[in-house]
């Protein structure tokens, strides 16, 4: 997401980013936060030497240069978000970025429902059957394998941040879709340590 055009850089420092998927009108006015100069329509601080910033997702501009923050939204606004992720190229790199993560999202997806599940399930559909064609295309084991392990690391990334050389190396030789499917799941769900646990104990 960039500044508008001949906004002056803000600063440097190192700025703590909070991301709302909603309009925290109560928030905003409790905590003093006003629109961010030189930036998009949603990007709120309390003062210039403030470290720290708030992204109101179902606020920003609907352009590409927002995309990868408004799948972070919900309802209507992520919805919207996927669709046009669906209309990108194949080789554009939002697509490399969050096609994993709700993919993987999509497959942890408690089978619990409710609305919003539903919701989720019926707007990544599409995303999904691409996925699955890819698979046949490329060998579906195979191609199974590294999408797998690609929304291990990435969602493992996402959780925790670098992936150790000691697990990635784990990962890279495993070879069994099945095992795969059940750190997928678990790395959405447990500790970092209880993961590695895992991980070790099977490597053993």
């Amino acid at each position: 997401m960039k500044r508008a055009p001949g906004a002056a850089p803000s600063s440097f420092s190192p700025r703590l980013w909070l991301i709302s998927a909603g309009h925290p009108r109560a928030a905003l006015r409790a905590y003093g936060f006003k629109r961010m100069r030189g930036w998009p329509a949603g990007v709120w601080q309390r003062c210039d030497a403030d470290a720290l910033g708030l992204v109101v997702v179902c606020d920003l501009p609907r352009t590409r240069d927002t995309l990868i923050l408004r799948l972070m939204g919900a309802g209507a606004v992520l919805r919207e978000a996927i669709a046009e992720l669906q209309r990108l190229p194949g080789e554009a790199w939002e697509r490399r970025v969050a096609m994993p993560l709700l993919l993987a999202t999509r497959l942890q997806l408690p089978q619990d429902g409710s609305e919003e599940a539903r919701e989720f399930m019926m707007s990544t559909q599409s995303l999904y059957e691409q996925w699955a064609h890819q698979l046949t295309e490329k060998g579906i084991e195979k191609g199974r394998e590294q999408t797998l392990r690609h929304a291990l690391l990435t969602v493992y990334r996402a959780r925790f941040g670098a992936v150790p050389a000691e697990m990635a190396a784990t990962l890279d030789a495993t070879h069994e879709v099945a095992r795969l499917e059940r750190w997928l799941e678990m790395v959405g769900a447990c500790s970092a340590e209880d993961f590695a646990s895992a991980l070790r104990a099977c490597a053993a």
